[in-house]
């Protein structure tokens, strides 16, 4: 299989290169928001070592019965029905079919698990507005204090 670029996927990437540094300052820019309006109320936030420079492809935050009270899925579910669009990440590897095949198991690993049950992605692009990330904040506020 042979595949090449054609001239305006090729113009798209260039032009796309050139704004990636600010892209990538504005995904800190909203990392930064949701650190320190979520530093508080029993949710774990992404670790960023200060020797590394993330580019915050997401931004995961880890929800727990044991730390906050909270399961995973009631959290998504309630931020999905106000329209935001959170994801989960990762299923475990060794879950997927090839690997199921060799006779990998779900459980295999205790910590993959528990981060798969505890993990979800809040919405993390250069396009994010600060209005759009507030309700995203302010709506995680409420659900806690319920």
């Amino acid at each position: 299989f042979n595949y090449r670029m054609n001239d305006i996927q090729e113009g798209l990437g260039i032009s796309q290169l050139q704004k990636l540094e600010e892209f990538i300052d504005k995904r800190h820019q909203i990392a930064n928001l949701y650190n320190s309006e979520l530093s508080t109320i029993g949710i774990s936030l992404p670790y960023q070592d200060i020797k590394t420079y993330s580019s915050y492809h997401l931004y995961p935050i880890r929800v727990s019965k044991k730390k906050g009270g909270i399961i995973q899925r009631k959290l998504f579910d309630y931020l999905r029905g106000k329209n935001i669009g959170v994801n989960l990440h990762y299923i475990p590897i060794y879950r997927h079919p090839y690997y199921r095949e060799l006779g990998f198991k779900k459980g295999y690993c205790e910590e993959a698990e528990n981060h798969f049950k505890e993990v979800i992605s809040l919405p993390m692009y250069s396009g994010l507005r600060k209005k759009e990330q507030k309700f995203v904040i302010n709506s995680i506020k409420q659900f806690y204090k319920n």
